[in-house]
C-alpha cells in the first residue's frame, strides 16, 4: 500500500521529507509520495530516504486552483510523476510561491492595523524555508498572544470573510490538470468529500447522478477502476481546501483529463467515501486514498488511508504511457 498525501516543512508540514519515508517504513507501506503545496524542493531528501528504507517514493505535488463556476472554490490538484523543471509547471509555482508570500505580508498589515502587534519577520521564522502561508501567519498569532491557538486565528482573523483575510490569485482547476499533463504527469482530485454543496444520498447507489453512464468514460479500461483497491479509517483532522466540490466540477476536470479522485480521503465520512468512489468509477476515474499527514495533530498518521499498489501502476501507466506490466519489470522510474 500507498500513501500518496503527505506534506513536508517544504510546504505546511510539520516534517521533514526523510521523516515522512521513516513514518511509512513504520507503517509497514510499500511506498509514499511527497505532495507539498506548489514545490518539489522536498524530493530529494524524500527519495534518498525512502532507498535507504527500501521503499518506493512517488513524487508529487498539490496545486491550488479556484472554481470561478463556483463562486471562486477552493479547489486542489494532486500530481503525480511530473517533470519539476517543466517550464509552465514551474513557472506556475514559483508564481504561487511569490504571490503567497505577499499575500501573508498583507494580511500582516491587515493584523497591524486592527492593532496587533506582529511582524512579517515573525511569521517568516515559522515558515522557515518553506512558502509562506496562512498556518504560519496563524503560529505567530498563537506566540504573541493574540489568539489562543491556529483555529481560533482562522476563525477571527484569517478565514474568508474576517478581518485580515485576503483573496489569492489561483489558476482554474481546468488549467491545473492542463499544467500536470503538460508536465508529463497524471492528475488527481483531492479531498472532494471534506465539505458537501449537495446533498448524499444515504445509498449511494441510489443516485443516479453518480452512477449514470458518463459518455467521455468510454476510452477508459474497467480493469482500472475496479475494484477500489484502498483502505483506509474515516478518522482523521480535516485539512484546508476544496470546500463544497460538486459534480458538474467533476465531469469538467474529466472532460480536461483528470485521472483520479482521492475519494479515500482520512477525514471523509464513510457515506462521501462511498459517494465519491461511485462517481470516480462512473466516469472511469481512479480512485485513490490517503492521510493528507501534516505531522501537526497527535493522531495523524501516515498509512491511515492509502492506496494499492495495483492502483498506483495505474496512475504511473497513464503519466507514462506505457503498459502497466512493463512497468512492474523496468528497474528504472518512468519520469
Amino acid at each position: 500500500m500507498f500513501d500518496l498525501h503527505t506534506h513536508t516543512i517544504h510546504s505546511d508540514g510539520r516534517t521533514r521529507p526523510s521523516e515522512n519515508a521513516r513514518l511509512a517504513w513504520q507503517a509497514g507501506l510499500s511506498g509514499v509520495a511527497v505532495t507539498d503545496h506548489d514545490t518539489a524542493a522536498g524530493w530529494p531528501e524524500a527519495e534518498r530516504a525512502c532507498h535507504e528504507l527500501g521503499l518506493e517514493f512517488v513524487p508529487g505535488i498539490e496545486l491550488s486552483a479556484e472554481d470561478p463556476q463556483a463562486g471562486g472554490r477552493s479547489v486542489h490538484i494532486l500530481g503525480y510523476f511530473v517533470d519539476a523543471e517543466d517550464p509552465a509547471l514551474a513557472g506556475e509555482c514559483a508564481r504561487l510561491r511569490g504571490e503567497r508570500e505577499a499575500r501573508a505580508e498583507r494580511m500582516v498589515e491587515l493584523l497591524h492595523s486592527h492593532g496587533i502587534e506582529l511582524t512579517f519577520a515573525q511569521v517568516r521564522e515559522f515558515a522557515a524555508d518553506a512558502p509562506i502561508g496562512r498556518p504560519h501567519v496563524a503560529e505567530a498569532l498563537v506566540a504573541v498572544g493574540a489568539v489562543a491557538d491556529t483555529q481560533q486565528a482562522f476563525d477571527r482573523w484569517l478565514a474568508e470573510g474576517q478581518p485580515a483575510y485576503v483573496d489569492k490569485h489561483a489558476v482554474t482547476p481546468e488549467d491545473a490538470v492542463a499544467l500536470i499533463r503538460g508536465a508529463g504527469g497524471v492528475a488527481v482530485l483531492a479531498h472532494p468529500g471534506l465539505d458537501r454543496a449537495e446533498p448524499v444520498p444515504e445509498d449511494p447507489s441510489d443516485d443516479d447522478v453518480l452512477v449514470r453512464p458518463w459518455e467521455g468514460a468510454g476510452s477508459r479500461s474497467p480493469a482500472d477502476v475496479a475494484p477500489v483497491g484502498s483502505e483506509g479509517s474515516s478518522r482523521g483532522q480535516p485539512s484546508a481546501g476544496s470546500p463544497g466540490l460538486s459534480l458538474d466540477l467533476l465531469d469538467r476536470l474529466t472532460v480536461a483529463g483528470l485521472s483520479g479522485v482521492e475519494a479515500d480521503h482520512v477525514a471523509h465520512e464513510e457515506v462521501a467515501r462511498r459517494r465519491w468512489q461511485a462517481a470516480a468509477v462512473a466516469r472511469g476515474l481512479l480512485v485513490t486514498g490517503s492521510s493528507d499527514f501534516h505531522g501537526r495533530y497527535e493522531d495523524e498518521r501516515i498509512g491511515s488511508a492509502a492506496t494499492s499498489v495495483r492502483v498506483l501502476y495505474a496512475l504511473r501507466d497513464r503519466a507514462a504511457d506505457r503498459p502497466v506490466d512493463a512497468l512492474r519489470t523496468e528497474g528504472s522510474t518512468p519520469w
